[in-house]
């Protein structure tokens, strides 16, 4: 994981560099109509969000609607770019965890269900309604004022957060009610949705379209479900996107690129092979580094360049890029050879394959014993937080390059581990005395920090992985962000270019839709690997709200006895096998509110070296059973 100090440098620099192209503008947003907007709240073109009245009807997708922002829909920076819609309007429909987004100035959040009471959004009092209109059940969420904007608390939004996956294909009604100001009296509600509601005439045309349909699929619904209309203060709809849609494009690039490759995996060279010997102590005895041949997707090789698209709107192959690539070989496989799955690692916020030279994997890779091996994951690696902080400081329609090239980066590790059970597994880099040291039949994969938020995607898009350990996760992104000390400098820079905190907060869930299929949360429902989740309570950089979304869409247990209660997961006695989540509880204070935790004190990096979390993780790969490792709950002491 990246150190924030070092974060920020890099920013800075970037930032710097591309100001001798151009200066950060200071202008003000020119007053008039954007058009192209949401008439249900006028104080913000994209409020409510989503919403049903940025979908056209399509007979060409999954479900039968596309998404359709107008060219004056989405934010624009103070320089007067306009974000573009076309790689959103692709799509056809929002994401299944993705923040649904709304405005009531001067809320009180004590009526909301927070995220420690997750149960509240469920309750018949509850005040806000998150509907399945297919089950007629609510979907479990909590709510929460965003924190970054309190300094304008009349534009601070209301978020509400799926603490579980929607369902693919659905349509869903968002509704809220008894929600109040600081002195007790329930607000108004935006003047666009009042006129629905109370039946009134309104001379926006965009509005009285609307009538018709919201009479039917959101009064109706919600009547139905016991939701007086005279009590709502906002209600409106939106349909998820596809499962086809959503993952279409991640599928066809891995799937491509794995039936090339065949079962001998990629063409690769070994460039450099250092023995380090086994003296007594030594955990490593050799290291290889050598270069992986994987079709390319990108327009260009160069960071900040997009996914090449073809005729039938899939990423289109077009010649061949070398990825680099370092292994490890433990001295118990160099000493006693023999073939022992291998175990392949993502590392952390804006890393490299470099880190997976690291005493803990060492550790890690020696009491298996398994060879190591890493590649860098394009998209989010070192070579990427330039583009990244341009397009933030530039044009945040350029955000598309994160996604793109995490399509890249989870084919590249994909077939980094295709090559393992193929003719590079077999080369002799990896014999010992004439031996193999590699088993072909699986690869175990370990992911940390970042490498654990796109780690869970990788795991469900390959047939490679046995198993899977994911130190310190969270998804999705959109709920990890604002929690994370080492995403502060990019929402620093997102404040300079849209002064209006609801433009931050619709970017957030706008970035969700199309991040989606290259991280975790987009892949939850099709999980089958086994995982073991490892958070650290008091997480800075990756909140544990974000591990329990995820034990939730993998299914998973707490092991007996469990640190504390987390909604929606049972306890269960160990040993036993499956997917399951261990938390270390520090003595930390996490806070409520939308903000990291207290960056001075964060256990963000203890678990990686722990002891008995890797005894955890050790057992867990060689055997498939979760075990308890600690006298009673696991904490430091």
């Amino acid at each position: 994981m990246i150190e924030v100090p070092q974060l920020a440098q890099s920013l800075s620099l970037a930032v710097l560099a591309w100001g001798l192209v151009g200066c950060l503008g200071t202008g003000e947003e020119e007053e008039g109509g954007r058009g192209d907007c949401n008439p249900v709240d006028p104080s913000h073109c994209l409020l409510p969000f989503p919403s049903h009245f940025f979908l056209e009807e399509s007979q060409e997708t999954g479900t039968g609607w596309r998404v359709s922002f107008g060219s004056e829909s989405l934010p624009e920076n103070v320089d007067g770019v306009r974000t573009n819609p076309e790689r959103w309007n692709r799509l056809d429909g929002f994401p299944i965890l993705g923040p649904l987004v709304s405005l009531l100035p001067g809320l009180d959040p004590s009526g909301l269900p927070g995220p420690w009471h997750i149960e509240a959004s469920l309750a018949a009092e509850s005040t806000t309604l998150l509907l399945d209109t297919v089950t007629g059940e609510p979907v479990p969420h909590f709510a929460e004022l965003e924190a970054f904007a309190s300094e304008l608390p009349e534009r601070q939004v209301l978020v509400i957060r799926p603490v579980t996956p929607m369902a693919w294909d659905r349509r869903h009604v968002v509704a809220l009610r008894g929600l109040t100001d600081s002195s007790g009296e329930l607000l108004p509600g935006p003047s666009g949705f009042a006129a629905l509601r109370d039946e009134e005439a309104s001379s926006d045309p965009d509005l009285e379209r609307q009538r018709d349909r919201y009479e039917q699929d959101v009064f109706d619904e919600l009547d139905r479900f016991g939701w007086e209309r005279d009590t709502l203060q906002l209600a409106w709809d939106f349909h998820t996107v596809s499962q086809e849609d959503s993952l279409a494009s991640i599928r066809h690039v891995v799937d491509e690129a794995l039936a090339e490759a065949g079962e001998d995996g990629p063409a690769y060279t070994v460039d450099e092979v250092t023995e380090y010997g086994c003296e007594e102590g030594t955990r490593i005895g050799r290291q290889v580094e050598g270069t992986l041949e994987v079709p390319l997707y990108l327009e260009t090789w160069e960071p900040g360049d997009f996914l090449r698209f073809g005729e039938d709107g899939l990423p289109l192959a077009e010649g061949t890029v070398w990825i680099p690539f370092l292994a490890q070989v433990p001295c118990a496989l160099l000493e006693e050879p023999r073939p022992e799955i291998p175990l392949q690692f993502g590392h952390g916020l804006f890393g490299d394959r470099q880190d997976v030279r690291s005493g803990a994997l060492d550790a890690i890779a020696e009491a298996l014993p398994a060879v190591l091996m890493a590649v860098d994951w394009t998209g989010m690696k070192d070579d990427d937080i330039a583009p990244i902080t341009l397009a933030i400081a530039t044009d945040i329609s350029d955000f598309a390059t994160i996604p793109d090239r995490l399509h890249h980066g989870h084919m590249e590790v994909l077939m980094a581990a295709r090559a393992l059970q193929g003719s590079l597994g077999r080369d002799e880099a990896f014999q010992s005395e004439g031996q193999s040291l590699v088993d072909p039949s699986a690869v175990h994969f370990y992911g940390n920090s970042q490498g654990a938020v796109l780690g869970g995607a990788t795991l469900a898009l390959g047939d490679a992985y046995d198993r899977g350990v994911l130190g310190v996760p969270g998804a999705p992104f959109s709920l990890l962000l604002a929690r994370a000390e080492g995403f502060r400098p990019f929402f620093y820079l997102l404040e300079v270019q849209f002064p209006d905190p609801v433009d931050t907060s619709v970017l957030v869930p706008l970035m969700q839709m199309l991040w989606d299929p290259t991280e975790s949360g987009g892949h939850m429902p099709v999980m089958t690997t086994p995982v073991l989740k490892q958070a650290a309570i008091g997480d800075a950089s990756v909140t544990t709200l974000g591990a329990h979304v995820m034990a939730r869409g993998y299914g998973s247990s707490l092991v007996t006895p469990a640190t504390r209660e987390i909604w929606g997961l049972e306890e269960r006695d160990p040993p036993f096998e499956g997917s399951a989540l261990v938390e270390w509880d520090f003595g930390l204070e996490e806070p409520i509110e939308s903000v990291p935790a207290d960056p001075e004190l964060s256990p963000h990096d203890n678990l990686f070296g722990d002891p008995q979390a890797q005894e955890q993780v050790v057992h867990f790969f060689r055997t498939g059973e979760v075990i308890q490792v600690c006298e009673g709950v696991c904490d430091p002491e």
